[in-house]
């Protein structure tokens, strides 16, 4: 992703998202690129460490992906949440975990976080992602979050003033978290390394046949 937003390719199409009930959306390679660096900066402000965890609980939206890339940067672990989860399944992934921010939307978080947040000790920061003009008011905010809007604006000052260096990791550090679907017990979680990466690139150069200026369509949500 950085790479291409250094090239030649910074103002082509990296991302775009399509919405039965919204204008569709775009994010370039450069937009990619100091969204992502704005949400590592944001994890540090924090003081976010390296090997924790940061969750979605989040339909497929710009946020979403930006949280994973930024988490990934802040050399942190990304942990996707299935939205259709209720209180319960919600909980136990997070406690599990022992998360320490998620990024939701307003609704998912009064009905499915809300309600067990005192049970979550590791939980400390939750950012709320929101469309609606309300969220411009931080009193409209629910107690005890905060906004992702005033947080990316805040980090992106920060990284236009002082820059970002991305975390240096080791192959086996540890870099995603995926939940079982406990359907046949207690949720168990498997860490994915940075390493696995090289798959991936595998994946798509020798099965997908992908090449530069090719279209590719994920329906699957990122915790399925």
């Amino acid at each position: 992703m950085d790479r291409h937003a250094a090239s030649g390719l910074a103002d082509q199409v990296a991302l775009r998202f399509l919405d039965r009930t919204r204008a569709t959306g775009e994010l370039t390679y450069a937009e990619l690129r100091e969204m992502t660096d704005a949400f590592a900066i944001a994890l540090r402000t924090m003081g976010v460490r390296p090997g924790e965890r940061v969750c979605t609980l989040l339909n497929r939206s710009s946020a979403l992906y930006v949280t994973a890339l930024g988490t990934l940067k802040n050399g942190s672990v990304y942990c996707p949440l299935f939205p259709a989860f209720g209180p319960e399944p919600v909980r136990e992934r997070l406690a599990l975990g022992s998360v320490r921010v998620l990024v939701t939307d307003s609704e998912a978080y009064q009905r499915k976080v809300a309600p067990i947040r005192d049970s979550l000790t590791a939980l400390e920061f939750i950012l709320i992602v929101d469309d609606g003009s309300e969220m411009a008011d931080p009193m409209a905010l629910p107690e005890g979050t905060l906004s992702w809007s005033g947080t990316m604006t805040a980090a992106t000052s920060v990284l236009r003033r002082d820059g970002f260096t991305i975390a240096a990791t080791r192959p086996q550090d540890p870099a995603l978290l995926h939940f079982t679907s406990g359907a046949t017990g207690r949720p168990k979680g498997a860490v994915h390394v940075h390493e696995a990466v090289v798959v991936h690139l595998a994946t798509t150069k020798f099965s997908l046949d992908l090449r530069p200026g090719d279209i590719f369509w994920c329906t699957a949500d990122p915790a399925g």
